[in-house]
């Protein structure tokens, strides 16, 4: 499972974001433009952060 377990924005609302481990879910920090993606194995790219 992913969780955030840091975050320096102001709201720091990806913080209460429960931990993903499925395929297709996500978590967002808008205000530090980052998404965390859970993709599949057969996917190209293993993480993607920025």
């Amino acid at each position: 499972a992913v969780s955030i377990t840091h975050a320096d924005c102001r709201h720091k609302i990806c913080l209460s974001s429960s931990p993903i481990n499925i395929v297709g879910e996500r978590i967002f920090c808008a205000p530090n433009r980052f998404v965390v993606a859970i993709q599949s194995k057969k996917g190209i790219m293993d993480t993607v952060i920025g």
